[in-house]
């Protein structure tokens, strides 16, 4: 399976659960990504193949560029294993802290 598809496939719950939208991507190179939006906040979850941690999560607010994001690559190991278990593991620690309120409130 591609990285795009598994990038999908491991933060489909930001559809499910918290009402995210697919906005953009970029499915094919050395570099891709997807980009989910809601009212608050625009997520771009980065795979980029030619970086020694490849994954990156970028958090803003929906209504700025992302170069004001907040980016978190060292808060989840990506330093050992296959694409897959590096994007696995980004899934899982952004929706722990999103459960817990760590990156944003709701009212925000």
């Amino acid at each position: 399976m591609g990285i795009y598809r598994i990038i999908r496939r491991q933060f489909a719950y930001l559809e499910k659960s918290y009402g995210f939208v697919n906005v953009l991507n970029q499915r094919h190179g050395s570099y891709y990504y997807a980009v989910w939006s809601n009212y608050q906040k625009n997520i771009m979850v980065l795979y980029n193949e030619l970086d020694d941690e490849p994954v990156s999560i970028r958090i803003y607010d929906a209504g700025s560029f992302s170069f004001y994001a907040e980016e978190y690559k060292q808060e989840f190991e990506q330093k050992i294993g296959k694409p897959c278990q590096k994007i696995n593991r980004a899934a899982l620690w952004l929706r722990k802290a999103i459960e817990n309120n760590l990156l944003w409130t709701p009212t925000e």
